[in-house]
């Protein structure tokens, strides 16, 4: 399998280079800006692998061109944002495309399920259980909300 692996941070940082090695442990040729191999440009060599891989911070105006580019051509594609990261609006604005919704997906294991049920019904009842939803002391309307964007 051929994967290209696109950061936008420096392609020498820890997390890259630990991504990158355990690709190429599994047996994955990992295509890199700094790969020996690599092409004339990304147009020439995204073609040639079977899916993306990027790692960043945000979207910039490269990694936007390398998304639509990969999506476009039906590859894989998967994201690997630093914990704790908040998703930008860019990336947001694909989650509410009716054409991307068919082609991103999540998908839990029961046990993976169960877990984020529980953190997010329990992140919400510790926040609101307490507040009676009047004026004075309203329900905390973000962690209502993240529970009905989830379920």
């Amino acid at each position: 399998m051929r994967i290209y692996f696109y950061t936008n941070q420096a392609v020498d940082n820890q997390p890259a280079k630990e991504i990158i090695f355990c690709l190429k442990r599994a047996g994955v040729e990992v295509i890199t800006d700094s790969s020996k191999n690599k092409q004339a440009s990304d147009d020439s060599v995204l073609p040639k692998a079977e899916a993306m891989i990027f790692q960043g911070k945000d979207l910039d105006a490269r990694s936007s061109y390398l998304l639509a580019f990969s999506l476009a051509q039906n590859k894989k594609v998967l994201c690997l944002l630093p914990e704790g990261a908040k998703i930008d609006s860019n990336w947001s604005s694909l989650q509410s495309s009716e054409a991307m919704a068919e082609k991103i997906s999540i998908e839990f294991s029961k046990e993976q399920f169960l877990a984020l049920l529980k953190a997010v019904y329990l992140g919400n009842w510790m926040t609101n259980a307490s507040r009676d939803g009047s004026a004075e002391d309203p329900h905390k309307e973000e962690y209502e909300a993240i529970k009905d964007f989830i379920f």
